[in-house]
């Protein structure tokens, strides 16, 4: 009988020791702990760039005449609700005692995946948590937002994860359209990941399941918005479409020599390959200190200082596009999307989301024209850059009435297929720098950039002139989502 017990107790220690093996290599313990706090819970504060009413520059929603770009840009704008909709999102935990994520061997150790999380991220998704987790000082965390469950990515390396590529970093249906008050309609899951690594810091709470500990994560958009501002009178406005044509007097120094009706706007370039799922960064073509989830850099005048990179940056000719870019003569005779038809510009700064106003102010009245990938270069080749092309009819000066700015009366039928172009430049907006200059063109995430059209001078190609402010989405908070 002695012996029997003996066997027992050292089956029981075994069984013991093995469990303790067990949640050290699960970084979770479903044992019970012997006291009561045996039970704990997280609650995680997802900052999606796109709405905070505790940023005080996302009150800001004036258009800068003499903008700057780059990271930051002129100020942040207030997002749309369907661009910052959180409908689910996947938490990778890793082991690192790096706060970059350089350490390419480390792996993925759990996922925890948010099925049905709500818009304002109220649903909570109750996981019991083993103390001990929150004390593993080394145990990181990465979010990925909107692609559904990444469950299966547990047991991969973090240097897969890091550089994940996606092909679809939102979704639009093939009737998306604009809605009477002037929304977008048929846009919705845009990918999401995060703007920083964290690690499990406690923020507050207490642990319960009533008063859980609370931590902060931020997330942003893979996506990059364009918005047109007419800067125009309304011409021939179609109120049950909420199309709108807009005219423009055409000059040579200060004499009107014609006009311009403008039709189309489209972006050309627009990246059809894939993207990183994180953000990087880099100094040079070398990629000698590629920063992973790096941050934008700028000297003391505000000039940029490294590049974005994504994954053709090195060479662009690797890169396929929509629309690629093509001669003036060709956009002018080239067939263009319903879609891409101009709009009302029903909206303004201060995100109005009802009818037009009473008064039409160019200044602040807008509408969106799309949304389109990362694209950035370490040559600037124009070749490659994302740009619009502004297609329309140009009436000569016997057909136009400058006056009142309209094709003259029976003279409609006169106007000519015409086209002009703009290349969207990221860091230099006023165009005053030189292509050499770090990031002089590109589209970077998480940007808007609204082109503002403040006139037509000649018929060349580059006749258009427009003032462009690079923005960002401010920070939407969404509430607490509990584990």
């Amino acid at each position: 009988m002695l012996k029997m017990k003996t066997i027992i107790r050292s089956l029981l220690a075994l069984m013991l020791v093995m469990s303790f093996a067990s949640c050290a290599s699960d970084n979770t313990c479903d044992l019970p702990i012997a006291n009561d706090n045996s039970k704990v819970f997280l609650s995680v504060s997802i900052n999606v760039a796109g709405e905070d009413s505790r940023t005080t520059r996302a009150e800001d929603n004036t258009f800068e005449p003499n903008p700057n770009g780059g990271e930051h840009g002129n100020g942040d704008l207030k997002g749309e609700t369907y661009e910052q909709t959180v409908s689910n999102m996947s938490m990778l935990f890793f082991h690192s005692d790096k706060t970059d994520l350089t350490d390419g061997e480390a792996t993925i150790d759990r996922v925890i995946y948010f099925p049905t999380v709500t818009p304002d991220g109220k649903r909570t998704i109750p996981v019991e948590v083993d103390p001990k987790f929150l004390k593993d000082t080394n145990l990181r965390f990465l979010v990925i937002a909107n692609v559904g469950d990444l469950s299966d990515y547990r047991g991969r390396k973090l240097s897969e994860v890091r550089d994940q590529l996606i092909t679809d970093v939102f979704n639009r249906t093939d009737d998306a359209t604009y809605t009477k008050k002037g929304e977008l309609s048929g846009f919705s899951a845009f990918v999401m990941s995060s703007r920083g690594q964290s690690s499990l810091t406690e923020k507050t709470g207490s642990g319960t399941e009533t008063d859980p500990y609370l931590f902060d994560h931020e997330i942003e958009r893979l996506a990059a918005r364009i918005d047109i501002m007419p800067h125009t009178e309304l011409y021939e406005p179609d109120k049950k479409t909420g199309l709108c044509k807009y005219c423009y007097n055409v000059k040579q120094g200060t004499d009107i020599i014609g006009g311009f009706v403008l039709e189309y706007v489209r972006p050309y370039n627009i990246m059809d390959s894939k993207e990183y799922v994180f953000k990087r960064t880099a100094k040079n073509a070398s990629l000698d200190d590629l920063q992973y989830l790096g941050e934008e850099t700028e000297d003391a005048l505000k000039n940029s200082t490294n590049y974005v990179v994504d994954p053709t940056s090195q060479d662009k000719s690797k890169a396929t596009f929509k629309y690629p870019k093509s001669t003036n003569e060709y956009w002018a005779n080239a067939t263009y999307d319903a879609f891409y038809q101009t709009r009302i510009a029903n909206k303004t700064h201060t995100n109005s989301t009802g009818g037009k106003a009473a008064a039409f102010n160019p200044e602040t009245d807008y509408y969106i024209l799309d949304y389109v990938k990362e694209n950035t270069s370490f040559d600037n080749d124009e070749q490659y850059a994302t740009g619009l092309v502004f297609k329309g009819k140009y009436y000569e000066a016997d057909d136009w009435d400058a006056a009142n700015v309209v094709p003259k009366t029976g003279h409609k039928s006169n106007g000519k297929d015409k086209a002009y172009t703009y290349v969207i430049r990221h860091s230099d907006p006023t165009g005053s720098g030189k292509t050499s200059d770090p990031m002089h063109y590109g589209i970077v995430r998480n940007n808007i950039y609204r082109v503002r059209i403040d006139g037509i001078t000649g018929k060349g190609p580059d006749g258009l002139k427009v003032t462009l402010n690079v923005r960002k989405w401010a920070t939407y908070t969404h509430e607490e989502t509990t584990m």
